[in-house]
């Protein structure tokens, strides 16, 4: 009478289950990397658009408050903003020495990337 052995079922009833958990855990790191890859590019795009501000805030020796709003590849647009850039002139308590803090926000509110930039202002006459 030939025996027959259970193990080759037994091992796959134990590695289908093992497979399927690795899987899973792959599929969340791949899911997780995605959204860490789409939240580092709008950090970057947002330190890109508040030192262009900051620099044309530079340019012009003064800064006024204002609101930017931006679409979703950081484009200045008139509705539906992805982001905001906002400028707000703070006191530098020095004399010809201008400040600002621009901070750009999602359109949740939820801030982005915040700057704060100084510059000589222009003496005047």
């Amino acid at each position: 009478m030939k025996r027959t052995s259970y193990a080759p079922l037994l091992e796959m009833a134990v590695m289908i289950p093992v497979f399927a958990l690795i899987c899973a855990g792959a599929l969340q790191l791949f899911a997780w990397a995605g959204s860490t890859a789409k939240d580092e590019k709008a950090y970057t795009m947002a330190s890109l658009a508040a030192a262009a501000k900051a620099e044309e805030l530079k340019s012009l020796h003064q800064a006024q408050s204002c609101t930017v709003l931006l679409d979703a590849d950081f484009r200045e647009t008139k509705n539906d903003p992805s982001y905001t850039l906002q400028v707000e002139p703070k006191e530098s308590g020095q004399p010809l020495l201008g400040r600002a803090v621009i901070t750009v926000k999602t359109a949740q509110g939820g801030d982005i990337y915040r700057l704060e930039c100084a510059w000589q202002e222009a003496p005047h006459e």
